[in-house]
């Protein structure tokens, strides 16, 4: 990701209340409560270190249920945060 992104700083296992924190202003805030214990594989900030994108690696496998309901989870939150989530 570094080689891929070099004008950005990639950081590795970011706690979600970490990474909401700097984007609380959107989205509700419920949501960013139920959330706050997730951990993000990988977030890629700009300079000033506002993320921008949220990278997930997959564990489970493709098609399983598990996986399926824990992106989406994921994807809602992130959306919420005005986050972009691979």
């Amino acid at each position: 990701l570094r080689a891929a992104f070099p004008q950005h700083v990639v950081l590795a296992q970011v706690s979600f209340d970490r990474l909401l924190g700097m984007r609380r202003s959107h989205g509700s805030p419920a949501v960013f409560q139920r959330y706050a214990r997730l951990v993000a594989d990988c977030v890629i900030c700009s300079r000033e270190l506002m993320p921008l994108i949220v990278v997930e690696l997959k564990n489970a496998p493709h098609g399983s249920s598990l996986r399926t309901r824990a992106e989406a989870s994921k994807a809602e939150i992130l959306a919420a945060a005005g986050l972009v989530y691979v």
